[in-house]
């Protein structure tokens, strides 16, 4: 990944030694360029197995190209195929990007560290989100903006998770949107009352981010398109 691609003869004859050296045949370049910025007309063509990203980027932009570089072959300059592990992984998050890409969650936490990590997953997942500090505040904003998904802490001051959960339940039309309970509490009495309120699935605290993007999936596959 390389920082300030420029049309100049630095960027050219950078990317010429990397096309020359052996030990680096088939590398993949990552580009960061300005929006707007020129770029050399070398560049352009299909000399060099380069991708460009335009900053400001996103973590999900990134491991979009990732995944593109590591599932591309070029046998034109002599690629070599990935490992069977990375090319997996390049998979999973491609994946990921087109599952969770856009999709706007509402997150219900109180804590205010534990809302900078979910939307900081979130944003790398590609996700909208909208944080709510409560239950009542959660409940507020389902009746103005449309969710794909609802993150619902449980133990939240003025309404709780569960109260809130019902509520969201009770408004709904045709469309039952994914909730996901969220909590430190991992007794099944727990599980039991999340389910019973109306949650489609329970992560207990703390997640990983991984374990997020699993739940996180299988519940998308639930959402039905939205219409062109």
């Amino acid at each position: 990944m390389v920082d300030r691609m420029r049309p100049h003869k630095d960027s050219i004859s950078f990317l010429e030694k990397v096309r020359s050296d052996r030990q680096c045949a088939g590398t993949h370049i990552l580009a960061l360029v300005t929006s707007g910025s020129q770029i050399a007309p070398q560049l352009k063509k299909d000399l060099f197995p380069i991708t460009f990203i335009h900053k400001p980027i996103r973590r999900s932009e990134i491991a979009d190209a990732i995944a593109v570089a590591f599932s591309t072959t070029r046998s034109s300059i002599g690629a070599v195929k990935a490992e069977p592990s990375v090319t997996a992984r390049a998979a999973e998050l491609a994946g990921t990007i087109n599952s969770l890409l856009g999709l706007n969650v509402l997150v219900a936490e109180d804590n205010l560290v534990n809302q900078e990590v979910v939307v900081a997953y979130l944003e790398g997942f590609g996700c909208k989100s909208v944080v709510a500090n409560n239950g009542l505040e959660a409940i507020s904003a389902f009746g103005k903006v449309h969710f794909d998904m609802v993150l619902m802490d449980c133990q939240m001051p003025q309404v709780d998770g569960l109260t809130a959960i019902r509520e969201i339940r009770s408004r709904e039309t045709n469309i039952r949107i994914p909730i996901v309970m969220v909590t430190a509490n991992a007794f099944d009495t727990d599980r039991a009352q999340a389910f019973a309120a109306g949650a489609d699935e329970f992560l207990s605290k703390p997640f990983s981010e991984d374990q997020l993007r699993g739940i996180m999936l299988a519940q998308a596959a639930r959402i039905p398109p939205k219409a062109a």
